[in-house]
């Protein structure tokens, strides 16, 4: 079946350069006028265009919104290990001067050392 459509879509019983076609029969009888009833899409071609990555754009963030939902769980409790493990200690080699100052999330600030030689920092 796939070869068959493969052979099918290569083949001269498929149309080709229907859009730029539209574009030149567009451009001869409605020189003055926007395409689709819309300022934003001049002729067929750009209206195709803006359609296709308005469907593409919803579909790829409506799979996203879908993963993040299966994905998303609870926040781990203190003394429970996740399955990925410290995510940034990496090993790496971090500049001495970077200093992070966060709010925890009932009123209390947190203030963490600056970071040296790929060693996590103690929160007090």
């Amino acid at each position: 079946m796939q070869k068959k459509a493969a052979k099918l879509a290569r083949s001269t019983k498929v149309p080709h350069s229907v859009l730029p076609r539209a574009n030149e029969i567009w451009r001869k009888e409605y020189a003055d006028q926007f395409y689709g009833h819309s300022y934003k899409a001049i002729d067929p071609l750009t209206y195709a265009e803006q359609q296709l990555g308005l469907i593409t754009t919803t579909a790829i963030a409506n799979h996203i919104l879908r993963a993040h939902n299966d994905v998303k769980s609870r926040p781990p409790k203190e003394d429970e290990s996740t399955k990925f493990g410290p995510l940034l200690f990496d090993g790496a080699d971090y500049l001495s001067s970077d200093t992070r100052h966060n709010n925890g999330g009932v009123g209390t600030d947190v203030y963490v050392e600056p970071l040296s030689s790929g060693i996590l920092p103690s929160v007090k």
